[in-house]
């Protein structure tokens, strides 16, 4: 590699979400670090780890950190390349849809923080309405008390479709696919309200680079047809929509699961220091569950945007009742 290309790298920051659909076993944990190593990715956010007490593993130059869950259905996890593992601040579990990953990033601006989610899907939310609610109410408490980190992703499966560009909005690109189911328009909300990005709407690949769950169903003659969902996206905040220069899906990785690895690349080099560069020591273990506690800003400011958000959510809820009684 030229000395201009890995100059040019050090300050590549590379956001992937992935819902692996099941952790468990080595077979799969090894192919997932050798898949990130193919297409170059930092930090990767894993949902449906399916793994109940927790686990950490390295393989070759990835940290594979497994958080704990209270059911075996969920859990979540992070996968970080060596340069940035040796830089991780802290690494928690919230809830079993929510965790976060804090990286020094050895600059004065202060942190990077990645939440890692993955929301209720549609029939859960046609049982239970309540459920979506409250990821959203955890996720606006988290993202809050996340408020003065340097940089910060929101990356996971949203089950939500939020289709196409509406008129000037600016929390989605031009490249946004299908149309906006009410899951969607409720993340719409939620990045229209704290002037979120949704990174992989923002470029013109292929459709099956921009598609990131894979599905079928039957149609009216009884024959199976294939369903291309974009459901998996990769937020930024519009303020570092210019560090963004590329996300897309790719369907190569060697891991069974009906999802595609949803990818974000930054250049963070106007505001931070070479990531690869730093050999920082941890300042802490990944902590537990028990050993966090998610503080609320008291800013009224803040706060009435949070209640805002939750108004706003009760009543796209009610129009879920409506459409689901």
């Amino acid at each position: 590699m030229s000395d201009i290309t890995q100059a040019k790298q050090s300050y590549e920051l590379s956001i992937m979400s992935f819902n692996v659909r099941g952790l468990k076993s080595t077979w799969k944990q090894h192919p997932l670090c050798e898949d990130m190593k193919k297409y170059r990715i930092s930090v990767g956010c894993l949902q449906e780890t399916k793994v109940k007490l927790g686990d950490e593993q390295v393989y070759g130059d990835y940290r594979l950190i497994l958080l704990p869950s209270e059911c075996g259905h969920y859990g979540q996890g992070f996968v970080a390349h060596k340069h940035l593992s040796t830089c991780i601040h802290r690494c928690w579990r919230v809830t079993d849809r929510i965790s976060v990953l804090q990286i020094s990033t050895g600059h004065k601006s202060g942190m990077l923080s990645i939440i890692n989610v993955y929301a209720p899907q549609s029939g859960r939310i046609a049982k239970n309405l309540d459920e979506l609610d409250s990821f959203y109410e955890e996720l606006a408490r988290t993202l809050t008390s996340l408020e003065n980190s340097s940089i910060l992703f929101i990356a996971g499966d949203w089950n939500a479709k939020v289709g196409i560009r509406s008129g000037d909005e600016q929390f989605i690109g031009r490249y946004g696919r299908g149309y906006r189911n009410l899951p969607g328009t409720l993340l719409a909300h939620f990045c229209e309200k704290f002037s979120l990005f949704l990174c992989n709407t923002a470029f013109c690949h292929a459709a099956r680079h921009r598609t990131t769950w894979t599905g079928s169903r039957t149609n009216g003659v009884g024959e199976p047809t294939s369903i291309y969902n974009q459901i998996d996206y990769i937020l930024c905040r519009q303020a570092d929509k210019a560090a963004l220069f590329d996300s897309r899906s790719y369907g190569g990785s060697r891991v069974d699961s009906d999802h595609k690895m949803g990818v974000g690349r930054f250049n963070i080099k106007k505001h931070h220091a070479p990531l690869n560069a730093r050999r920082l020591p941890s300042a802490s273990a990944c902590g537990r569950e028990e050993e966090v506690e998610i503080r609320t800003s008291s800013s009224p400011l803040l706060l009435r945007r949070l209640a805002l958000s939750v108004k706003k959510t009760e009543r796209l809820l009610r129009i879920l009742a409506i459409k689901f009684p």
